[in-house]
């Protein structure tokens, strides 16, 4: 036999021999597990290698700058945007890092954040029609009371201090001599260390001044054009005129159009957030395995320290 044929004898055998390992399967096994092996080793390099690396470039930098200069009124100088840019690299590392070693697991912080923005991503302006007058007429027409204007008083009134045991019996001597003399308010009394007379005083302004005391209540249902009481207040007793009081109304709709109109969009994109929450929501499958009973055990053994076994 030539060389030339062993030759060729022995290469038609290597390559049997592969093309019998090729047909194994568990050579064909060790190949894909091999080829699964380095692609996978391929991606995470090129992953770590893109969260180690990071980018300034002028996009970067002028979004640094601008919001600078949204939030201090002027721009940045030279050195203040190499400062912003030290500042920005630094805060990009330790936040990778803090990703990379899974600080963010589990955070009530962060997550309460991202509930923020994602709240804030659905919270679309677009997700509703724009109300026509019609449907800020309906709004007003179903929700009258949330628009209503509270009842005002006007009045004046006659102390008498808290710190005198005889207070109530000189206010009632005075009611007597003010009912023949509406005009001579000014002779009898304490000096009262506020005002002597207010105008158009809604409730909540009256409880301001005076406390939750008997005298808020009869401002509101004494008849005008007469002296009433004594009446008590954290201050002591008080004599009431009431020159004049507004009921409680409704504005028509011409005059309040602005504050229902916004009222109503506000219900809108409420309702179009709630549309949104209940789509996301269809995805999920939601298991309540605790009853209302467990979970309050539960609770009282968080804040006790103590188990419920």
């Amino acid at each position: 036999m030539s060389s030339s044929t062993a030759r060729r004898h022995r290469a038609s055998k290597r390559f049997n021999l592969i093309a019998r390992l090729v047909r194994e399967p568990f050579a064909q096994f060790l190949f894909i597990g091999a080829l699964i092996f380095a692609v996978s080793y391929y991606v995470q390099e090129s992953h770590k290698q893109a969260r180690q690396t990071i980018v300034v470039d002028n996009a970067v930098v002028k979004r640094i700058a601008a919001l600078y200069q949204t939030q201090m009124g002027v721009p940045p100088s030279p050195d203040q945007v190499n400062a912003l840019v030290d500042n920005y690299i630094r805060s990009e590392i330790l936040y990778r890092e803090a990703l990379r070693l899974g600080l963010d697991k589990n955070d009530e912080i962060i997550k309460r954040r991202l509930v923020q923005k994602m709240a804030f991503l659905t919270a679309d302006s677009d997700s509703f029609a724009a109300l026509t007058d019609a449907d800020v007429q309906a709004y007003y027409n179903a929700h009258k009371a949330d628009f209503a204007v509270p009842p005002k008083v006007s009045f004046r009134h006659v102390y008498f201090r808290a710190d005198d045991p005889k207070a109530e019996a000189r206010a009632a001597e005075a009611l007597r001599q003010l009912t023949a003399h509406p005009a001579e308010s000014g002779s009898v009394g304490d000096p009262f260390p506020l005002e002597s007379e207010y105008a158009v005083l809604s409730r909540r302004s009256a409880e301001q001044i005076f406390g939750d005391t008997p005298i808020v209540a009869h401002l509101f249902n004494s008849p005008t054009g007469t002296w009433a009481g004594p009446y008590k207040s954290g201050y002591g007793w008080h004599l009431i005129y009431i020159s004049a009081r507004t009921e409680k109304t409704v504005p028509p709709l011409a005059d309040i159009s602005d504050t229902v109109r916004k009222a109503a969009e506000a219900a809108a994109r409420q309702t179009a957030d709630e549309k949104a929450y209940a789509a996301l929501k269809a995805k999920y499958t939601i298991i309540r395995s605790a009853t209302g009973s467990e979970t309050d055990a539960k609770l009282a053994s968080t804040e006790t320290g103590g188990d419920t076994r």
